[in-house]
């Protein structure tokens, strides 16, 4: 043991010389580098998440928007020609096809789940034929500003 060791965070050194208080020096420099380094890019890793996890959200929502506008745009022009020519009802097969097809793309948008289901409830009120048969407009209408506001 060393007459007078030299104590650096109350542990005793085994040496004076200076080289190798030199080398302490150096590697706990570089320790201490590499703990903050760590630490930056931890949090770097997490804001990138953060980040790109709001970018799919917000895709995901101006998705589900552009659907169900596109969904109300094409209601609304099936239920002009129920109103206005309810002869012509029965040949707008492929109109109900699109709206169909716009339903099922807005319901894989959904959750099932407690947070989704008045206004799936609400979509699947809206797309029956019977909906466009007996309902006046002014039900249909009320009953698309039912599910517009479900669905902000």
């Amino acid at each position: 043991m060393i007459a007078n060791p030299t104590i650096i965070g109350g542990i005793p050194l085994p040496s004076n010389a200076p080289l190798f208080l030199a080398f302490v020096a150096v590697h706990v420099v570089a320790g201490t580098a590499a703990v903050i380094a760590g630490a930056v890019a931890f949090l770097a890793s997490v804001f990138t998440k953060e980040s790109k996890t709001s970018e799919f959200r917000q895709a995901w929502i101006d998705g589900l928007r552009d659907d169900i506008s596109n969904f109300i745009g094409a209601y609304y022009w099936v239920s002009d020609v129920a109103s206005e020519r309810p002869e012509e009802l029965a040949t707008l097969k492929d109109e109900f096809i699109k709206l169909e097809h716009m339903q099922a793309r807005i319901e894989l948008r959904l959750n099932e789940k407690k947070e989704h289901e008045e206004i799936l409830c609400q979509l699947h009120g809206l797309v029956r034929f019977e909906t466009f048969s007996v309902q006046d407009s002014v039900a249909r209408t009320a009953a698309v500003n039912n599910f517009v506001a479900e669905s902000r």
